[in-house]
C-alpha cells in the first residue's frame, strides 16, 4: 500500500502499465473517453479485503475434499512439478519440435514423457541404494555419464572391434556410469569387443 501510495503521491502513470503487486491498490478514474487522461487512487475496498489475510499465508485450491493437513503437503510438492518440467526442457530437450504433423508432435512427446519416466524411476532407485551415496545424483549427471560411456569402431584384419574409450578428464562420470550398467545388470564392455560380442550384449 505505501509504494502505491508513493506511485500516487509523486504522480507517476507510467508505474502502473508494470505487473507490480502494488498496482492492484490504485484504481484510475478517466476524465473523458480517451482514457489517456486520469486521476490515481487508493483502492480501499481491496486494501480492506487484503487486510483480512495480514499475518496469513493463504493457499487457494479447487478441491473441497482435501483436508488442510493434505492441501499443504500437495502445495510443497509444486517444487516437484516445477522441476519435472525443467527436466524436460533441459535435460531431455524436448524444444525446439521439429515437427508440423499433429500425430507426430504427439508421439513426439509421448516418448520424450516415457524417457522422464524412466529417468525418474532410475534416479529414485539410485539414490535410494547405499551405493551410489558417493555420488550426486542428478537428471543430467546420469546422463552424461551414461554418454560418455562410449566406444570408437576399428577395423582390423577386415574384423570389427569396439575399443572401449576412456576420456581421463570425466573418470567420475565414467565410475557412475559403469556402476548404473552394474546396478541394471547390464554387461560391460571389453576394452576390445568383437561385433558380434556387441550385438549379443545389446539383445
Amino acid at each position: 500500500m505505501q509504494k502505491a501510495n508513493k506511485i500516487i503521491m509523486d504522480n507517476l502513470k507510467s508505474s502502473i502499465t508494470s505487473n507490480r503487486s502494488f498496482k492492484k491498490y490504485i484504481f484510475k478514474a478517466t476524465k473523458d473517453d480517451s482514457c489517456k487522461n486520469f486521476t490515481m487512487g487508493l483502492d480501499w475496498i481491496k486494501i480492506k479485503n487484503d487486510k483480512r489475510y495480514d499475518g496469513f499465508y493463504a493457499i487457494t485450491t479447487s478441491k473441497k475434499d482435501l483436508s488442510a493437513m493434505e492441501i499443504i503437503e500437495n502445495y510443497h510438492n509444486l517444487y516437484r512439478i516445477e522441476d519435472s518440467f525443467k527436466v524436460l526442457k533441459s535435460t531431455f530437450d524436448t524444444r525446439p519440435i521439429f515437427h508440423y504433423k499433429e500425430n507426430r508432435i504427439e508421439a513426439h512427446f509421448i516418448v520424450c514423457f516415457i524417457a522422464f519416466m524412466i529417468e525418474r524411476d532410475l534416479e529414485i532407485r539410485l539414490k535410494k541404494s547405499k551405493s551410489f551415496k558417493k555420488y550426486t545424483i542428478t537428471p543430467n549427471n546420469i546422463k552424461e555419464a551414461l554418454n560418455s560411456l562410449e566406444a570408437s569402431k576399428v577395423k582390423i584384419d577386415n574384423r570389427v572391434f569396439y575399443m572401449k574409450s576412456n576420456h581421463t578428464n570425466e573418470k567420475d562420470k565414467l565410475r557412475l556410469g559403469r556402476d548404473i550398467h552394474k546396478f541394471l545388470h547390464i554387461k560391460q564392455l571389453k576394452n576390445l569387443t568383437q561385433e558380434n560380442e556387441l550385438i549379443e550384449l545389446l539383445q
